[in-house]
């Protein structure tokens, strides 16, 4: 579709109709005051004779202003009548492309209907919309050393684009907007992010998520399936002696998805277990299986 070609014409009938008698009462009262200022005219040359008073000359004023007004409001009531006409006409507002249309020929389009006339969108140019939680927020601003969320949007790298299926968009986009309110549903606050999608590969109402890269110096790195999320906190175990000892720490709320990022609880050089953590107990007697090079256990 291109942008102002007609989507839609609803009945217009009833709305050039209107338009037709906002004309006619334009003309009436146009010729009210056609009327009122001839009558004007000869109350003034009859005034400059002293054969009427200055009663009746005012009268004719005022009857003349109060024709010109009519005018004026009835010019007004024609130029909304065209305007309710121009929105029979649904047109389309840019250049883009229109969804399924689930409506029939003769069905009746409610305002508050569940069904949308049509969905209308420009798939060359995406915004994709997620949430934050207030801790991950709170901590972007703290790591970016930032103030407020306008100066956190403008330190922000890059963001990379990815549809539940896997397909990463090849141009990255920026985060340029922070909801200033969190939602009471889920907690979080809302974010947008827009991408240039020129190949269309992706659509209106696609599925995927938002990679924001983030950088973390000198920090302990582990798998996520060695931590043992238990009433909020995580639990690692450590082997100490040949033994598992259960350990409290502290990660960053966000993730790769595969690893977590400790900030504290462990030190370089612990040993932990790595898989199967949530079927440890504390203090159990472990084995540690050394591995040569070529990563065969011995």
């Amino acid at each position: 579709m291109k942008k102002g070609q007609p989507l839609f014409v609803i009945d217009q009938s009833p709305y050039i109709a209107a338009v037709d008698a906002a004309k006619a009462h334009v003309s009436t009262v146009r010729a009210a005051l056609s009327s009122a200022q001839l009558n004007l005219d000869g109350k003034e040359k009859l005034y400059a004779q002293q054969m009427v008073g200055e009663s009746d000359l005012l009268r004719a004023r005022h009857a003349k202003e109060e024709a010109n007004a009519q005018v004026e409001t009835a010019l007004a009531e024609l130029e909304s009548a065209r305007i309710q006409l121009g929105y029979t006409t649904v047109c389309s507002p840019a250049d883009g492309v229109i969804g399924m249309i689930e409506y029939r020929v003769g069905e009746l389009v409610e305002t508050d209907g569940d069904l949308h006339m049509v969905i209308f969108s420009d798939n060359k140019y995406l915004r994709a919309y997620g949430a934050l939680s207030e801790e991950t927020l709170s901590e972007l601003l703290r790591d970016f050393n930032c103030n407020s969320t306008d100066e956190l949007l403008e330190k922000l790298p890059p963001v990379t684009l990815y549809s539940n299926w896997g397909y990463q968009l090849e141009e990255k986009g920026h985060i340029d907007a922070i909801s200033g309110t969190v939602e009471q549903d889920n907690g979080g606050t809302y974010i947008r992010a827009s991408f240039h999608n020129p190949t269309e590969i992706l659509r209106n109402g696609s599925n995927g998520y938002i990679e924001l890269p983030y950088v973390r110096h000198n920090v302990i790195v582990i798998p996520q399936e060695a931590a043992v999320d238990i009433n909020n906190k995580y639990i690692v175990y450590k082997v100490v002696d040949g033994k598992a000892v259960e350990t409290e720490v502290t990660i960053l709320s966000y993730n790769d998805g595969q690893n977590f990022v400790v900030t504290s609880g462990l030190e370089p050089g612990d040993v932990i277990i790595a898989e199967g953590a949530g079927f440890v107990e504390d203090g159990i007697e472990i084995t540690e299986k050394k591995v040569k090079k070529g990563g065969n256990p011995s």
